[in-house]
């Protein structure tokens, strides 16, 4: 009996994370999209080495070769991502390792009307709906995807499309803020000397989880590196921040053949520490 016990609660368990929902999404009805769909793009995320493979159900597929303005209802795009490590026989060259995590993005002009006609879910390397608010992941995947309007909001395009204009999505607007005006949680990281920061103004702000912080992570070192400052982006309600200073103004590095600075990036994390790590930001 106790055997028949503990299979039924394992089967349970099991039963309970394939039915893994998000946002109307559930993870078991797309599983093994990646056999079945096609290949969109590839890329990778300087940040954190990460590779994505990008796919298109039929209906995304079919309208991406056909170069359609709007999406049909229907179309699915679904990404994987992984951990991107040095081959050992290669190891000039990246490649995918451990999974990571799962998103996808669903069209239903009925159901996602608020956030224009797109659905948004993300699940961790088991399938598994990520432990923040979920109201929150989803806004800010929104709040993301709003800055390519002209693309109906999906940022992949096939590998014979490359768009003709330049898009740079994290174009923002800043103010400075004083040392003395920050949360102690921030100010507590700034340098000794410094009196300011320029704080990020941007949609973004108003819904934040743990990936919006990783992913801005470049855009602003580059922006602090030029203008020689600290660099804050902070959610509105003020507990979650990356932080971003040049290390020694003095004192260049290299990063890939271009000239930059070495620079100090400390943001939140979940838990309620902090995470801190060094790298050269090249200046352009």
């Amino acid at each position: 009996m106790k055997l028949i016990f503990l299979f039924v609660l394992i089967s349970l368990a099991a039963f309970a994370k394939d039915e893994s929902v998000m946002n109307g999404i559930s993870f078991k009805k797309y599983a093994g999209f990646e056999k079945k769909w096609k290949l969109v793009t590839v890329r990778y995320r300087n940040d954190n080495r990460e590779m994505r493979f990008v796919y298109a159900n039929p209906i995304a597929w079919n309208a991406m070769t056909k170069k359609m303005k709007v999406y049909p209802n229907g179309s699915v795009f679904a990404k994987v991502a992984y951990l991107a490590q040095p081959d050992p026989a290669f190891e000039s060259s990246l490649a995918p390792s451990e999974g990571r995590r799962f998103q996808f993005m669903v069209k239903d002009s009925k159901k996602y009307k608020q956030h224009n006609d797109w659905g948004y879910a993300l699940f961790n390397s088991y399938g598994e709906v990520n432990p923040e608010p979920i109201e929150q992941q989803i806004n800010a995947c929104a709040a993301c995807h709003n800055v390519v309007p002209d693309r109906d909001y999906v940022f992949s395009y096939t590998f014979n499309q490359v768009p003709s204009k330049h898009l740079n999505i994290f174009k923002y607007d800043y103010r400075s803020i004083a040392k003395a005006d920050l949360p102690a949680s921030v100010s507590a990281h700034m340098q000794t000397n410094a009196k300011e920061a320029l704080q990020i103004i941007s949609p973004l702000t108003k819904d934040v989880f743990q990936g919006t912080l990783d992913e801005l992570k470049p855009s602003l070192a580059r922006l602090s590196v030029n203008k020689k400052m600290p660099v804050l982006f902070m959610s509105d309600d003020k507990a979650k921040f990356t932080l971003i200073y040049p290390e020694d103004l003095s004192v260049e590095c290299d990063d890939e053949g271009v000239k930059g600075l070495f620079v100090v990036s400390i943001n939140s994390m979940m838990n309620g520490s902090t995470n801190k790590v060094h790298f050269c930001q090249s200046f352009h």
